[in-house]
C-alpha cells in the first residue's frame, strides 16, 4: 500500500512534468519537506538546474529536449546538457568552429551579454582576443585556438550569418550545386524565394568548417 510520502512523491513527479519547471520552493511545498530534503530529492531525480535565474530552477531528464548544442529553453529559462553557466559557456566556446562574439553568446543563452561575460574574463579554459575590431571568446587550448581564429579571421565582421531556414536551404543547394560559387548560389536561391549575399553563404561556411568556392568579383 502506498503510504502518504509516496502519493506526494508521485503527485509531484506530476506537476514537475506538467509545469516543465520548478523552483527548489515549489518541489517542497509539494512534498512537504523542507528546502534541504527538497534538493537532496532533486539530486536523486538528477534534475538539470538552470544556467540562468540564479540556478533557481529544475527541470526533470524526461522532460528536457536539449538541441544539437546541448540547450534547452523553457519559457526564457535555460538549461545546457553541460552543467551551470559557466560550464555552459566554456562548452559553447571552445565547440564553436570559429569561436564566438559576446553577442553571438548572448543570442545562444537567451541572455544579455553584459550580464554575465564579466565573470569570464579570466577563466582558464577560455581566452578573449580583439578580432576585427570586437571582442572575441576562444578556447584556451592553443591547438583549437588555431582553428577557430584561422576560421574567424575568414568572416566579415558585420555580414550576419543567415537564420535557420535560410542556412538549411543554402546547404541544399550547395549539396546539389558543388561547383557553383558564392554569387551564383545565391541566384540559384532567388529562384526557390530565398534571398541571400555571397557574404552570408562564405560566413555561413567559414563559420561551420567548410569549403565553398568563392565568388570572383564580376560574379554578383
Amino acid at each position: 500500500m502506498d503510504t502518504h510520502s509516496d502519493r506526494l512523491v508521485k503527485k509531484a513527479l506530476t506537476v514537475f512534468r506538467t509545469k516543465q519547471v520548478l523552483r527548489v520552493g515549489d518541489v517542497a511545498a509539494l512534498l512537504e519537506v523542507s528546502l534541504p530534503t527538497a534538493r537532496r530529492k532533486l539530486k536523486a531525480w538528477k534534475a538539470h538546474r538552470s544556467y540562468n535565474f540564479n540556478g533557481r530552477y529544475y527541470a526533470l531528464p524526461a522532460v528536457v529536449r536539449f538541441d544539437a548544442k546541448g540547450l534547452w529553453r523553457c519559457r526564457g529559462i535555460g538549461f545546457c546538457a553541460f552543467g551551470n553557466l559557466m560550464q555552459t559557456v566554456v562548452h559553447l566556446v571552445c565547440n564553436a568552429h570559429a569561436g564566438l562574439r559576446a553577442d553571438e553568446l548572448g543570442a545562444l543563452l537567451g541572455m544579455q551579454p553584459h550580464a554575465f561575460l564579466s565573470l569570464f574574463r579570466t577563466v582558464p579554459a577560455v581566452r578573449r582576443k580583439k578580432c576585427q575590431g570586437c571582442f572575441v571568446y576562444f578556447s584556451a587550448d592553443e591547438a583549437r585556438y588555431a582553428k577557430q581564429s584561422k576560421v574567424r579571421q575568414n568572416m566579415v565582421h558585420g555580414a550576419e550569418l543567415p537564420g535557420d531556414a535560410e542556412a538549411v536551404a543554402i546547404l541544399v543547394a550547395a549539396i546539389k550545386h558543388p561547383g557553383l560559387s558564392a554569387g551564383k548560389l545565391c541566384r540559384q536561391l532567388e529562384t526557390q524565394a530565398v534571398v541571400s549575399t555571397p557574404q552570408r553563404l562564405e560566413n555561413l561556411f567559414a563559420h561551420h568548417n567548410l569549403c565553398l568556392k568563392k565568388t570572383p568579383p564580376s560574379d554578383c
